[in-house]
């Protein structure tokens, strides 16, 4: 606590407007995480830095520092995802998050790890959060048994108090986007002094990391994408399409494979099944989530089916059982879910989370679906048309930020700078064909398809092997045999 208030005190003394960016040294102010040595520090930037207006930013940055006998001068920096979640454990036990900001890896051979809040999310200051509305309101609010009337209306004076709570603290929430994220990344390197460097950006963090190449390529020796998201996606429309395909390229794989037993059609016809039965009958089964101190009662109707259904596909283990998960739907059997929903709502609603962080990056960068693309989605798409018109929620937005055009340039990314994209078949978050069209426009980048992998392809070890080849040798393709060795889906 001492620490913190001292911490506290240094923010205080620190310009309002910084000549420059500035980085200084502190004590680490939690356990032991790593078998490397951790440095500790804040990096501090004005928080309009082009327009040298507004309040001062900082952010905390952990340095998990090599100790190989071989050494290479140019650190990996981790660009997390989200937006808004924390990216590193220090008080918030988000160790199953980040598990990379260990450093512990062995493809970091050699090389420190840099790993650091980003600007309104985490223990950065100051920090976009909406207390109020985590607490009165979850997105489970909507499936509650016993809801309040009027949730929605109810949701959206939540997000107006917290937006009109963040504005009294002088916070410009327009200065809150991945082009600020990019400058701050580009301003961390010469904080640190740091010539050369390595980007790691995964999920989100994929977006913030080529912006950079686009806008700040100085001193980027190689860049590592994973689950790639590039600035030419339709963010909303590109994800819902995906994910109706992809279940539709299971059915068929289910179908191919004489383990499977189930036809395509069988398939999809008990998954529909299941989304009726739930639709008409939503309290004919509930899960319980822990809900600050109480226990909600929450139905799982249709809309909540499918939106489980695309988190799960996120791990490979889950993919493998999709036929078996879906017999388990057909019977009414929702065990699987109770843990998700409530690591779900711990993430998007609990202490990792940066709710105002979220929505200004996502109300900054990106245009929310219109209602008629929505109409049109959930006509196309009939089987998931009530999770589609739940899932786009418009209209939060226009309680949060009044930007007149997105913050982030929609072009693609043209960059010469050595980069290695890697993503998953079946990853229903950032689809496959989002790294497909990145690299079109990247002249040195390599893509890798895992073809049977999901979202997370941090604990996947090919995907490790890529990696160390890569950053050993970023001009030429890895050719580790470990990626031909990888196999099409394959079903428990």
């Amino acid at each position: 606590m001492a620490w913190a208030a001292y911490d506290d005190i240094v923010y205080a003394l620190i310009p309002r407007i910084l000549p420059k960016p500035l980085y200084i040294e502190r004590d680490c102010d939690f356990g032991q995480l790593s078998s490397r040595p951790v440095e500790c520090g804040y990096f501090y930037v004005t928080e309009r830095r082009s327009e040298n207006r507004g309040m001062t930013i900082r952010m905390p940055v952990a340095i998990f520092r090599n100790e190989d006998s071989v050494e290479h001068p140019d650190p990996v920096l981790l660009i997390g995802g989200g937006p808004g979640i924390a990216a590193f454990p220090m008080r918030l036990g988000t160790r199953q998050f980040w598990l990379g900001a260990t450093g512990d890896h062995p493809w970091l051979e050699g090389r420190d790890l840099i790993v650091y809040d980003q600007r309104g999310a985490g223990q950065a200051s100051p920090l976009l959060d909406c207390p109020g509305l985590k607490e009165g309101y979850t997105w489970l609010d909507d499936f509650r048994t016993n809801k309040a009337p009027n949730a929605a209306a109810a949701t959206k004076r939540a997000v107006a108090e917290c937006r009109d709570s963040l504005l009294a603290e002088g916070i410009d929430l327009t200065a809150y986007n991945t082009p600020a994220l990019a400058a701050d990344v580009a301003d961390l390197r010469v904080a640190l002094g740091i010539e050369t460097w390595n980007l790691w950006g995964a999920s989100y963090g994929s977006a913030v990391a080529m912006e950079v190449m686009r806008r700040h390529p100085e001193g980027i020796r190689s860049a590592i994408l994973t689950g790639v998201l590039p600035p030419q996606a339709r963010f909303y429309a590109d994800r819902i399409e995906n994910f109706a395909v992809l279940l539709e390229r299971l059915s068929d794989r289910c179908e191919s494979r004489s383990a499977c037993s189930k036809s395509a059609l069988a398939l999809n016809q008990d998954l529909g099944e299941a989304g009726r039965r739930l639709h008409e009958n939503p309290d004919t089964d509930f899960v319980k989530v822990k809900r600050i101190d109480e226990l909600w009662q929450v139905d799982v109707d249709d809309r909540m089916l499918f939106h489980l259904i695309f988190l799960l596909l996120f791990e490979d283990e889950r993919l493998a059982n999709y036929p078996d998960l879906v017999e388990q739907l057909k019977e009414g059997s929702l065990h699987e879910f109770e843990d998700l929903i409530n690591f779900l709502d711990f993430a998007t609603m609990g202490p990792v989370m940066s709710v105002g962080m979220r929505m200004s990056v996502e109300c900054n960068d990106w245009t929310e679906t219109d209602a008629a693309t929505v109409d049109q989605l959930a006509a196309r798409y009939k089987a998931l048309g009530n999770w589609i018109r739940w899932d786009s929620r418009p209209g939060w937005c226009a309680e949060w930020t009044t930007t007149e055009a997105p913050a982030i340039d929609p072009s693609p990314i043209k960059s010469d700078i050595p980069t290695l994209l890697l993503n998953g078949a079946y990853d229903t978050a950032m689809p496959a064909a989002w790294a497909e069209r990145a690299a079109e426009t990247l002249s040195r980048g390599q893509l890798f398809v895992f073809p049977a992998s999901g979202h997370f392809l941090d604990s996947n070890p090919c995907a490790g092997l890529l990696i160390g080849e890569f950053l050993n040798d970023p001009v030429n393709r890895p050719v580790n045999p470990c990626f031909a060795r990888e196999k099409p889906l394959v079903f428990n």
